[in-house]
């Protein structure tokens, strides 16, 4: 049986400076770029880069027990879209909810690219790691 990428000490040591990175990136787009909040910064900031993690850490898992042969990656786009689908429902409704009494943030989470632009980035790095 293979075993997980993610069982490698360096794999862990690269993916928690990812995360971290990516947190204060996105933190800082957000409360910078954006004029938010520190909180509503930083709570969007670390739900969807750990969402984005989660979906990434999947689908290393998968790929460690499915290798799809050369020219057969249907399934793996379509379980990764259907992750990052699902994740970035699921980090707009508990945003949404965590600030509900923000309406410029809301008005900015309903109309902003910026996840779909975080999203698909995320998604085809992955792949192209395939």
């Amino acid at each position: 049986m293979a075993k997980p990428l993610s069982t490698q000490p360096a794999f862990r040591f690269t993916f928690i400076i990812s995360w971290t990175a990516g947190v204060l990136a996105l933190t800082a787009l957000i409360y910078f770029w954006f004029g938010f909040g520190l909180l509503p910064a930083l709570v969007d900031g670390w739900l969807n880069v750990s969402l984005l993690a989660l979906d990434a850490l999947l689908i290393v898992h998968n790929l460690a027990y499915y290798r799809p042969t050369s020219g057969r990656f249907l399934f793996v786009i379509a379980v990764n879209a259907t992750l990052a689908a699902g994740c970035l429902y699921f980090g707009y409704y508990i945003c949404g909810l965590l600030f509900k009494d923000q309406p410029l943030y809301l008005d900015w989470l309903k109309a902003s690219l910026c996840r779909y632009v975080s999203w698909s980035r995320g998604s085809f790095c992955l792949l192209s790691a395939c």
